[in-house]
């Protein structure tokens, strides 16, 4: 399981048998939050980074049916396989995606009083001025056990339903395991000469916008990520288009600060390359990156997928790619949760407790409960 491109030019060698102008293929997956961290408890079996050519592909309102042909199949053979699919796609289509899911159980992985101590201290190293440290993101975890097998093809037609500004994902991996979510922050997209992204942070759920907008804790943390990603993109583009002040980008019952990036590649990079460049960025690790990334790894906090890049390649090795938040992963009767917050020197611990409670909550009543 490798990033690297010799494993994902297969891709770019796609043949069409009809010949539509817009035909595309795609490999959908994603990677860890910190490639280097092997994954343990409920994420272990899980690979680190993982792609799949899919059977089918429903691409502006046509079908692609997708063949993995490794040497010369005959017209006979071929037209077999397609027919099986087609068969199999009946049979899918036929399936009672509604389900009931029904608690037994939820649990928070770490208590209130633990995390508020972690969070104490990462405050007081962040203002210790022999740290190279600004802001840093510190996450939790939250298991909800039901009463049988988790009805997630359910749970992901809410969040199409409810979430239609988002990027909304299933992901299917082996044993009943299941990445689910939907996400409102691109991290990096790439057509042709093209690159795009987003720099979103600070949470506002209960405030009037008009504060939201002007707190000095929320306009600080925002603006880590907003020039950590300004600079990437004086690195790697020409003509660098940009708001300079912040959006608000506006979901369900949340609201973010957000800066939109567009930019022309001034270099032979690939999606890949600029991904690994880019992530993580500091709206889910911190600033400085690297002291960030390895308080993290101190910390121990499991991530997994959470957090990490999940989106698509396509036959000209342009992609999508979105960060892996508002998610859970499925094991079987249990759905993990995964909440977390920008910590800074102005934060304040029951503030950011209470914003990973109400994401939360936002995931409870999106995942399991119609509005």
């Amino acid at each position: 399981s490798s990033l690297s491109l010799s494993n994902f030019i297969l891709i770019s060698n796609t043949n069409f048998l009809n010949k539509d102008s817009d035909n595309k293929a795609f490999l959908f997956g994603g990677f860890n939050f910190d490639m280097k961290i092997q994954n343990k408890d409920f994420w272990k079996g899980i690979p680190s980074v993982n792609f799949q050519l899919p059977k089918f592909t429903i691409y502006k309102n046509k079908l692609r049916i997708n063949l993995y042909l490794s040497n010369y199949t005959s017209k006979t053979k071929i037209k077999l396989i397609i027919s099986n699919y087609i068969d199999e796609l009946r049979k899918t289509n036929n399936k009672i995606i509604q389900g009931k899911n029904i608690i037994t159980e939820i649990k928070d992985l770490m208590s209130k009083k633990l995390y508020s101590n972690r969070l104490n201290k990462l405050i007081e190293t962040i203002k210790d001025k022999k740290n190279n440290l600004n802001k840093i993101v510190c996450s939790r975890t939250r298991k909800i056990t039901f009463s049988s097998t988790v009805s997630y093809l359910e749970i992901f037609r809410k969040l199409c339903f409810n979430n239609s500004k988002n990027m909304s994902f299933i992901y299917n991996f082996e044993n009943e395991r299941v990445m689910i979510g939907s996400t409102p922050e691109l991290i990096l997209s790439k057509k042709s000469n093209i690159i795009q992204s987003e720099s979103i942070a600070g949470s506002n759920f209960n405030n009037k916008t008009d504060d939201f907008i002007i707190d000095e804790k929320e306009i600080e943390e925002q603006k880590f990520v907003t020039d950590y990603i300004e600079n990437f993109f004086i690195n790697n583009t020409n003509d660098i288009r940009f708001n300079q002040n912040p959006k608000i980008k506006k979901l369900s019952n949340i609201e973010h600060l957000c800066t939109f990036f567009e930019g022309n590649l001034s270099n032979e990079k690939t999606i890949l390359d600029l991904l690994i460049d880019l992530h993580p960025t500091p709206a889910i690790c911190g600033i400085s990156k690297d002291e960030s990334l390895n308080i993290i790894r101190d910390l121990d906090e499991n991530r997994g997928w959470y957090g990490g890049p999940i989106g698509w390649i396509d036959n000209n090795l342009d992609g999508e790619f979105y960060l892996n938040i508002r998610s859970g992963l499925v094991d079987n009767d249990k759905l993990y949760l995964f909440s977390g917050s920008g910590i800074t020197k102005k934060s304040k611990i029951e503030n950011e407790w209470s914003e990973t409670e109400q994401k939360f909550k936002m995931m409870m009543n999106t995942f399991l409960h119609e509005k």
